[in-house]
């Protein structure tokens, strides 16, 4: 029975590597979803930060997660003065750039928090997960962007990682392997 519970946690590890995979193809799948060139630079810019705080913290990494609170309000902080630069440069890619931005911080937040034991956590994980599809899907389609097959591969991906957590996890309560905080 352990054996079938390894198998079944390396697929949960499997799901939270698309869900990353989806995430690095996101950011970069911004130069080419946002016509302004500006608008997709800021994007990486606000991303990036986020991306590398939330890495450090999954590495416990010990400068982040004893000044946690401080780092976040910094790039909190950061976020939004670029956001606001960016408004003050043109209101519609502001909202362009605010929107797109707190998609990919969505799906930052569901891997961050995909193979978490906790309820809340898992709570969050599925929330964000779903929050992020809605958003990318009517994001593409006021944009007509499902065309592009790298877009719909994307969605594919993230959703796939997504969804083999969930059942996986399902599976593993169901057996009695993974219990919950």
């Amino acid at each position: 029975m352990v054996i079938k519970a390894k198998g079944r946690t390396f697929l949960r590890l499997l799901g939270a590597t698309f869900i990353l995979i989806g995430l690095i193809i996101s950011i970069f799948l911004s130069f080419t979803l946002i016509d302004n060139s500006f608008v997709s630079i800021m994007v990486i810019l606000i991303i990036l930060p986020w991306v590398l705080f939330s890495i450090f913290l999954k590495l416990e990494i010990d400068f982040f997660t004893t000044n946690f609170k401080r780092i976040l309000i910094l790039t909190m902080i950061y976020s939004l003065i670029l956001i606001f630069l960016t408004f003050l440069q043109e209101f519609s890619s502001g909202i362009l750039l605010s929107f797109y931005s707190f998609t990919l911080l969505l799906l930052l937040v569901c891997w961050h928090f995909s193979l978490s034991i906790y309820k809340k956590e898992k709570v969050i994980f599925v929330i964000s997960g779903s929050v992020y599809m809605i958003n990318i899907l009517s994001f593409s389609s006021q944009l007509f962007l499902l065309n592009p097959p790298i877009f719909i591969l994307n969605i594919v991906i993230v959703c796939f990682g997504i969804l083999s957590i969930i059942i996986i996890e399902i599976s593993l309560r169901k057996k009695g392997f993974l219990t919950y905080i």
